[in-house]
C-alpha cells in the first residue's frame, strides 16, 4: 500500500464523528488473525515473531499510563512506535543473519523471551496477570465538538 493510501486512510479516520470504539467484540479479529500466521515482510523473509513488537508497543502504552499518568492517545502512540522501533532494530541486528527455518525458529524465541522479559518484573508490567485497567482522555483531534460562527 502506498504512502498516497496510507494517508488517505489517515484522513479518514480523523474525519470520523468519533473516534472507533475498538472494545467491541470482534474489533480486533481481523488483527488477531493476521498475526497468527506467517507472513513475508519486507523482502520477502518470513517471520513468526512479528506480534512481539505490537505487544512491546503495547506495553510501552500501559507503563506510561499506568506508572507515569500520561493518558494522552496520540503522543502515546508515538512513544509505542519509537519504543517497539528500537526494539525492532536492537532483534533485527541480529536476527536479520539468518534465512529459512532459522529464522522463523528464532523469531519465535524471540516473541517468547520478551514475553517472558515482561513476567520477569511483576512490580513493573504486572507479572502473569498484566497491568492493571485504564482510561484515556480523547484526543483533541477526534473532538466531536464544533465551534459556531458568529
Amino acid at each position: 500500500m502506498g504512502s498516497a493510501a496510507l494517508g488517505a486512510r489517515a484522513r479518514g479516520l480523523l474525519a470520523l464523528p468519533r473516534p472507533p470504539d475498538l472494545r467491541q467484540p470482534g474489533a480486533g479479529d481481523g488483527a488477531v488473525r493476521a498475526l497468527a500466521r506467517p507472513h513475508p515482510g519486507f523482502a520477502g523473509i518470513v517471520t513468526l515473531g512479528q506480534a512481539a513488537y505490537f505487544g512491546v508497543g503495547a506495553y510501552t502504552v500501559g507503563l506510561l499510563a499506568a506508572h507515569l499518568n500520561w493518558s494522552e492517545p496520540i503522543s502515546g502512540l508515538f512513544a509505542a512506535a519509537a519504543v517497539a522501533g528500537a526494539v525492532g532494530c536492537a532483534t533485527g541486528f541480529v536476527l536479520l543473519r539468518y534465512r529459512g527455518l532459522t529464522l522463523l525458529v528464532l523469531t519465535l524465541a524471540t516473541a517468547i523471551m520478551l514475553q517472558e522479559l515482561g513476567n520477569l518484573f511483576p512490580r513493573l508490567t504486572g507479572g502473569y496477570d498484566g497491568l492493571p485497567a485504564s482510561s484515556s482522555r480523547p484526543c483533541s483531534a477526534c473532538s466531536t465538538t464544533t465551534s459556531t460562527a458568529a
